[in-house]
């Protein structure tokens, strides 16, 4: 067998003197991107929150300063100051939250009814949010007050307590006369005027949520490039789009199925079924003109 010759297969001392130069520039480089990766820190993921501005106001529209207001499940507690005008930041993104005023146990949120409110997509749209002393309150404080008048200028007047007690009475018996005529029928009005007020809210609140989600799917199509692959954060925030969107529109077809009876139910006579056929084809269209044919696209995104 013959041998091979001594150095043959080996590089020559140029070349080995290129290979080491060239190992030694990379290394430096190497060493570089190492160290980039481990210092690389991304920092905290900030947590998504929204803001609710409103404006608190008395019954006569003067502002409701000094009052203390509660976004429940939203702290801090927030103190009205500057003419009623506040600015909240929210905990995440409620599609509605809940007001309660605190330490004043003779005020409550008059408006929006329940104290619940939508939080706008808009977040520089002001809410106005009014508290007040209930109806029977005002009323009873006001009729206590009107007898301890009577009954004090009596009795500076000398008149005897017999005298005082008739007319007190005599008083009280006219006060009940008048609000027996002026709620007769009154409380059958009341409640349909508190249903009606319920449905409204009902249809209303279900309408802005779809709408709102409606808006942000529109919003996301348009980070579609049909040009180039999608990143994976673009289409994080369709899917999600699409998620919300879904969710809002199984809301609005569960909770007004009913609707349109209940609108007529509601509103008897001609308006009643008037509006609940103009109810039932908005949401016809709702249907065909905007939901099914978001429906034909999820596939094939997906």
């Amino acid at each position: 067998m013959k041998r091979r010759p001594r150095g043959a297969g080996r590089r020559s001392p140029e070349r080995r003197g290129i290979t080491r130069r060239l190992r030694r520039r990379r290394l430096p480089v190497l060493l570089l991107a190492w160290g980039c990766v481990l210092c690389w820190d991304p920092g905290p993921t900030l947590a998504q929150s929204s803001t609710l501005r409103g404006e608190l106001l008395h019954r006569n529209g003067e502002p409701a300063t000094d009052v203390r207001l509660v976004i429940v499940g939203h702290p801090p507690e927030v103190v009205i100051r500057d003419g009623g005008m506040f600015q909240h930041t929210l905990s995440g993104t409620p599609g509605e939250v809940t007001l309660r005023v605190v330490g004043s146990p003779e005020l409550e949120v008059l408006y929006p009814p329940d104290g619940r409110t939508p939080v706008p997509s808009n977040p520089e749209t002001v809410v106005p949010i009014v508290v007040g002393e209930r109806i029977g309150l005002v009323v009873e404080d006001r009729i206590a007050e009107d007898l301890r008048q009577l009954r004090e200028t009596l009795e500076v007047r000398g008149v005897s307590a017999d005298a005082i007690a008739a007319a007190v009475r005599a008083e009280m018996e006219g006060v009940v006369a008048r609000i027996a005529t002026i709620t007769e029928g009154a409380v059958d009005r009341a409640v349909a005027g508190a249903d009606r007020a319920e449905l409204r809210e009902r249809i209303g609140s279900r309408f802005r949520n779809w709408l709102r989600t409606g808006r942000d799917l529109v919003d996301a199509f348009g980070l579609i490039d049909v040009t180039r692959s999608m990143s994976q954060a673009n289409f994080l925030a369709l899917y999600n789009s699409m998620g919300a969107y879904s969710d809002s529109w199984a809301e609005l077809d569960a909770s007004l199925a009913d609707a349109p009876q209940a609108v007529e139910r509601g509103w008897p006579g001609e308006p009643g079924v008037a509006l609940g056929a103009r109810l039932a084809d908005l949401l016809h269209r709702a249907r065909t003109d905007f939901h099914e044919p978001v429906l034909k696209l999820r596939e094939p995104l997906l």
